[in-house]
């Protein structure tokens, strides 16, 4: 019927059940919208359901029995929300994440320190190339704090 349902695994005949009567909405997997979320701290299963269950229909895609939404894998829960809050779940994902990145470059003390104007020379500049030095000059200059 072309329903997003998790692997046969972790979903119950009674989830099953109730998506075909209409008691639960259905997902067309044609239009489900994936999300990566990495497995960081403030990004549990636990604290991603705290969030849904303030939207009552990512809850009404969800099985009704608590029990029952344990079991289904962690990417599966990220998608369902993600594909029925869009932008407003990613953009939670991105502060979970910023926030545990800001704790980890406090933590291990990795902020650098630079000089205002090489700091702008660096963010001026157009002459890097390769895609690895990219993305390690990307992160770099995301972390770095002018010294005034």
């Amino acid at each position: 019927m072309g329903v997003y349902v998790p692997h046969y695994d972790s979903v119950t005949v009674f989830h099953l059940r109730d998506l075909a009567s209409g008691k639960r909405k259905k997902i067309l997997a044609k239009d489900v919208k994936k999300i990566f979320i990495p497995q960081y701290e403030g990004l549990t299963v636990d604290t991603m359901l705290q969030n849904a269950k303030t939207f009552p229909q990512v809850m009404k895609c969800l099985p009704a029995d608590e029990a029952e939404i344990k079991k289904l894998p962690r990417e599966y829960i990220g998608n369902v929300i993600f594909t029925c809050l869009g932008q407003k779940f990613k953009d939670w994902v991105d502060a979970k994440v910023n926030e545990r990145n800001d704790k980890i470059i406090e933590k291990q003390n990795l902020a650098i320190e630079m000089d205002p104007e090489t700091y702008k020379a660096f963010m001026a500049s157009t002459h890097v190339s390769g895609k690895y030095l990219y993305f390690t000059c990307g992160w770099l200059f995301k972390q770095l704090t002018c010294v005034h």
